[in-house]
């Protein structure tokens, strides 16, 4: 549980400590080795490196087509241990932990054809009594929604979208989750 605990904080806190980082290490060397998903250069056989991956969403509706909301969907570990973080330049947003992926999964494929399927984020805050040290976890209203009729991955707080994927590329980003989520399981 120890372990565990210290992943999830460690996830939490990835996008600061990335930011805070950044400007003080050489640019040939970044402090956070990650593949951006989106790049046409990386294929499917980038998901099995070490690296964690991310894609950045698009603007549901913008002003100029093709524009990126800012928010960044990230594939973090493997296994047992994989999670999905999302933020926007150096905002936390939440996260999911392996079961609420597992969960969204089995969702995915009980569904009728037309019918949304989610998982909700959730955040991890210092327990308010007890052991300063003992994190629980709060849903925070974020959602990461598959709507299949349109074929496209949302991130919604509430009713606004935060941004989107869609095609090729939210396929790519499942795929490579997926992936993710297969390693390590198998030898268990």
């Amino acid at each position: 549980m120890t372990s565990r605990r210290s992943f999830l904080q460690a996830a939490a806190l990835l996008p600061a400590v990335a930011s805070q980082t950044h400007a003080a290490t050489d640019v040939k060397h970044p402090a956070i080795n990650e593949i951006d998903l989106g790049n046409p250069a990386n294929t499917d056989i980038q998901c099995q490196i070490p690296e964690d991956a991310y894609v950045q969403l698009f603007e549901l509706n913008p002003p100029d087509p093709g524009m990126l909301s800012g928010a960044r969907l990230h594939i973090l570990g493997r296994g047992r241990e994989t999670c999905v973080t999302v933020d926007i330049g150096n905002q936390f947003l939440g996260f999911v932990e392996y079961a609420g992926i597992m969960r969204f999964f089995a969702a995915v494929e009980e569904r009728v054809e037309w019918a949304e399927t989610g998982v909700e984020l959730i955040e991890n805050l210092p327990a308010l009594m007890g052991d300063p040290e003992t994190y629980e976890l709060y849903g925070n209203g974020g959602w990461i929604t598959l709507i299949p009729d349109q074929h496209e991955l949302h991130l919604k707080f509430s009713r606004h979208c935060f941004g989107f994927l869609k095609g090729r590329l939210a396929d790519k980003f499942i795929r490579c989750l997926r992936q993710r989520l297969a390693e390590g399981v198998e030898a268990a």
